[in-house]
Parts: C-alpha cells; structure tokens; sequence
C-alpha cells in the first residue's frame, strides 16, 4: 500500500483474492506491509505444500488448513509436496516453517519482508552449488525463539487459530 506524505493511511476499498489476503483485511480499514508478508507466506505455503491457495473443496484456506496440521501436531513433511518430498529438500522445513510465521494471525507476530529476505539469503547462501540441507535452526532460529513460549493470541474478531507457538519448536526445527 502506497500513502502519500499527508494523506491518510487509511483504505475504502479491499482487493485481493481470497486466500491471500490477510485476516485483517475483513475487519480492518488501516492496512500496512504486513498484509504483503502474509500474502507472501501463502505463495510459500503453495510452493512447499503444493496445496493451492484457495481449494473449494476445502472449508478453510491454505494458512488455516497449515496451521491446524500444525496445531493438530500432525507431521509437517508429510505436508509437503509428493514432487519434492523424496528429493534432498524433504528434510528442510525451514521453508514451511516461515510460511508459517508470514501467516500469523495478528501482523504484529509477523516477520518484516526484510526478516524474511534475510532468512532466505541465508538458506540460499547455505545452500550453494550442491545444495545440501542445512539445520533449520542455523537459518530460522532467530525468528522462531521471537515466536516460540509466547501464546498465540486470538485476534478480536475470533480468528480460529490457536494455542501455543512453541509447537513451531517441536516441527524438526
């Protein structure tokens, strides 16, 4: 969102497909880049999970259906897509994982673009010519101790999402 010196950072009219958008697009007018950084942890859920978006078939959208694998305490590789699943990335969550974090339910618990960036620097420096997994906890680390003990608040409008983001510590990370 684009707000010229002056002007008010406020919106009157929402755009964007569902799925993508942020929780806080449906219940707020005052948006900032947060609403981008959830928007980009779907695309990453889509691309770990081969899941897409916004299923029909679904009752709930990409980042609600990760975070109740989650919650549920359901093996998170075995949520990635069967096309990578064998190959060396299977055992490297940290994809997921950020994801995660990017689809928080409050925006104040997401990492900025720049903490993300910095995290995907970090993996694709890792990573080289012959990529070969790397401990989650070298790239994520920093992040997920920001998140983990912490509990998961329900945002005011009575979001589904849960209990505790130390459960993020118990996915291989």
């Amino acid at each position: 969102m684009l707000v010229k010196p002056g002007e008010p950072d406020t919106v009157s009219v929402i755009a964007g497909s569902f799925g993508y958008m942020a929780p806080e697009c449906g219940y707020s007018r005052r948006l900032n880049e947060k609403v981008d950084v959830y928007s980009f942890g779907v695309v990453l859920l889509e691309l770990t999970t081969g899941r897409e978006a916004n299923n029909d078939g679904e009752q709930c959208n990409l980042a609600e259906w990760a975070w109740q694998q989650l919650q549920e305490e359901a093996e998170l590789s075995d949520a990635i897509d069967t096309a990578i699943r064998d190959s060396p990335y299977k055992d490297d969550m940290t994809t997921v994982l950020l994801g995660l974090l990017c689809t928080e339910t409050l925006p104040s618990r997401r990492p900025s673009m720049n903490e993300v960036l910095q995290i995907l620097l970090r993996c694709h420096r890792a990573g080289g010519v012959g990529y070969s997994p790397i401990a989650e906890q070298d790239v994520a680390a920093p992040l997920l101790r920001a998140h983990t003990g912490s509990r998961r608040q329900k945002p005011s409008h009575g979001g589904r999402r849960g209990d505790h983001d130390d459960h993020i510590m118990a996915c291989n990370v």
